[in-house]
């Protein structure tokens, strides 16, 4: 891999943290749009990490001369390691905080299933003559 490929990966990365960190605040705040939005562009992000890392690099793109000063692509490779970590992580406590909201829509769908079949079970008492009494529950 080139040293610009590897840097434009590590932007990539960069860029799926702050949007997994942008998932986290949408589902504390409770804006699942935002969260699913934000899912759309992660999902572009790792389809082009995918194609980048099949696609052999452009025959003009020549070495970057900067990484070979500090640690060069060793650094690199550990930084991009380090921020796919932290990726894993949030995504982590993502998950957390998607399957808290979700307990909670299945309690209030529980409930609500409950008060659909009581309200069958009047519905269906409703103009019913029992024992010379009707009930009518409209009044």
């Amino acid at each position: 891999m080139s040293e610009l490929a590897a840097l434009q990966r590590h932007e990539r990365i960069v860029n799926l943290l702050r949007l997994a960190h942008a998932q986290g605040e949408a589902l504390r705040e409770d804006r699942l749009d935002e969260f699913l939005a934000l899912m759309a562009e992660r999902e572009q992000i790792v389809a082009d990490l995918l194609a980048s890392s099949d696609a052999p690099p452009p025959a003009n793109v020549v070495p970057f001369p900067l990484l070979r000063r500090a640690g060069g692509p060793r650094d690199l490779r550990e930084t991009t390691r380090t921020l796919v970590a932290a990726v894993l992580e949030q995504d982590a406590q993502n998950q957390t905080l998607l399957e808290a909201q979700l307990g909670v829509l299945r309690g209030a769908l529980s409930h609500l299933h409950q008060g659909s079949r009581a309200a069958r079970g009047y519905i269906a008492t409703r103009g019913r003559d029992y024992g010379g009494q009707r009930l009518d529950v409209a009044t």
